[in-house]
């Protein structure tokens, strides 16, 4: 069961608003009167511990010079404000830094499109964060999604006037032909699209 190895450290337990149980969220204390309590009291520090003193230590050490950050116990700080080393990811995660210039994304492409170098920034294998803005409007219509998007209209073009021209002429015969000649048309334009 993850409660006995997922404990909120001491140091964090001591300086805790509200006193915590160390038998919450735990299957043998729930006849218990104050239960409820004391695992509403568990979480909340939880969401604490990571929504509010991570994020602020995260700050402390990005305000660090780089050759104070490099001389640091990382492990001991840590245990000294009352986190875990499991907690190293979260931490991890509030430091990006933005990159100069703006990217492209192609779909199903392993590599991302820069409009400045940023070989000096990044490392092989780093991960990025792309965020775009939220008034940005983006069409994530590919060149070949676009190309297929026209000939098919093209098509769609080419059926109604064909519909047009049968519906105009007279109901008796020609009509083989006609339908012949239409789906030679449309074999035209199959040959050029892939994906059809």
């Amino acid at each position: 069961m993850s409660i006995f190895y997922r404990f909120l450290r001491p140091q964090f337990v001591k300086r805790n608003p509200s006193p915590l149980s160390p038998d919450a969220l735990s299957l043998y204390t729930q006849d218990m009167a104050d239960s409820d309590q004391n695992d509403l009291n568990v979480e909340a520090a939880s969401r604490r511990l990571v929504n509010e003193l991570i994020p602020e230590y995260a700050e402390e050490i990005s305000r660090r010079t780089m050759g104070h950050v490099r001389k640091m116990d990382i492990t001991f700080e840590l245990h000294r404000l009352g986190m875990n080393i499991r907690h190293l990811g979260l931490l991890r995660g509030h430091f990006w830094f933005k990159l100069p210039g703006k990217v492209s994304l192609d779909f199903n492409s392993k590599y991302v499109k820069t409009t400045m170098d940023t070989t000096a920034d990044i490392d092989v294998g780093s991960h990025l964060l792309v965020q775009v803005p939220k008034d940005m409007e983006f069409s994530s219509e590919t060149t070949l999604q676009k190309k297929q998007r026209i000939k098919r209209e093209a098509r769609k073009r080419h059926h109604d006037e064909q519909q047009q021209g049968k519906e105009s002429k007279d109901s008796g015969g020609g009509g083989e032909e006609e339908e012949e000649e239409e789906d030679e048309n449309d074999q035209d334009l199959d040959e050029d699209d892939p994906d059809t």
